[in-house]
């Protein structure tokens, strides 16, 4: 008689038991990150009271998208077949667009378990923030625009690292912001990095210098509070302010509706792969991660598998 394969419950069923237990250990990375910043007197962008997760409100989440796509003028159909339907066609059917939150969320957990492990005390981390501001791009013509040209940057300061003898590995995420521009609203590609390898001064030689080329350096301090921020996949509008002591700051809130269909629109035209890309890492290693069965990595963040109840279905790994 041939062995019987290990029982597991349905994937969606397992997250929804567990949704608390995911949320609090995305709000612990948090709390972590924020306590490794504060004693290296830096600041961490991220906010426990801003983690929410639950399996309904990306459901939810999923079913407005589509919504406002297709409200805006936009392909709801091309929408709706890029995205997943839940998690369960997640780990049954080939990977979609990065529009899906659920292959937004299976990233994520990737990011934080397994990236995360294969980076994890590696000399010299440290996270850039680039952008090329001739990849800005008007409201309107963002379809257009190629994830490959922001994406490139990773590759030109992988390459400029070689070339000088340092040894180097790259994950980075392609994000597109709005900002306003003299009054127009335009798209703004980006790259959040990190870099294990290079020292500070090593990595600063590396980025390629140009008036319309902006980055930002910083120590990584936690390594997982880090990769949760890069993987966020949120559509933010940033506006230019002055602060209370007199120094200009910026402040993120949500794209508008018509923005944000576009967003949503670009994103479901390209998939994760295409955003989460890496330089110096094992071949195929990302591909490996983005099409992770859930069920291991929710084991990796420690989420307690439910206990088989007699009488239940087997079903095959």
């Amino acid at each position: 008689m041939a062995p019987q394969a290990p029982w597991r419950p349905h994937l969606s069923k397992r997250i929804f038991d567990t949704e608390f237990e995911i949320r609090d250990a995305l709000k612990s990375i948090i709390t972590e990150a924020q306590a490794a910043a504060e004693a290296a007197g830096v600041r961490y962008k991220g906010d426990p009271s801003a983690v929410t997760f639950s399996v309904r409100g990306l459901a939810q989440r999923q079913s407005n998208n589509k919504s406002l796509v297709e409200a805006s003028g936009f392909d709801g159909l091309a929408f709706e077949q890029a995205v997943h339907r839940d998690f369960d066609s997640l780990d049954c059917a080939a990977p979609r667009s990065a529009a899906c939150v659920y292959e937004q969320f299976r990233a994520r957990l990737a990011a934080i378990t397994s990236i995360a492990d294969v980076m994890d005390g590696d000399p010299d981390l440290h996270s850039i923030t680039i952008a090329d501001l001739n990849h800005r791009v008007p409201a309107g013509q963002l379809l257009g625009f190629s994830p490959r040209r922001p994406a490139a940057i990773l590759g030109t300061i992988h390459r400029n690292l070689k070339s000088r003898g340092v040894t180097s590995k790259g994950i980075a995420v392609v994000e597109v912001s709005a900002v306003d521009i003299h009054g127009a609203m335009v798209f703004e590609p980006h790259l959040h990095a990190i870099f294990a390898g290079p020292t500070l001064d090593e990595l600063n030689i590396a980025i390629p210098k140009a008036p319309h080329i902006k980055s930002k350096v910083l120590p990584v301090f936690h390594l997982r509070g880090h990769l949760l921020y890069m993987t966020k996949f949120k559509p933010e509008f940033r506006s230019s302010y002055e602060a209370e002591n007199g120094r200009p700051s910026r402040r993120r809130n949500k794209m508008a509706p018509s923005e944000r269909a576009e967003w949503l629109s670009w994103f479901a035209d390209h998939g994760i792969r295409e955003l989460v890309i890496s330089r110096g890492l094992r071949p195929k290693l990302i591909d490996t991660f983005l099409t992770a069965d859930m069920g291991e990595l929710l084991d990796q963040l420690g989420v307690r598998r439910p206990q088989r109840v007699p009488g239940s279905v087997l079903r095959p790994s």
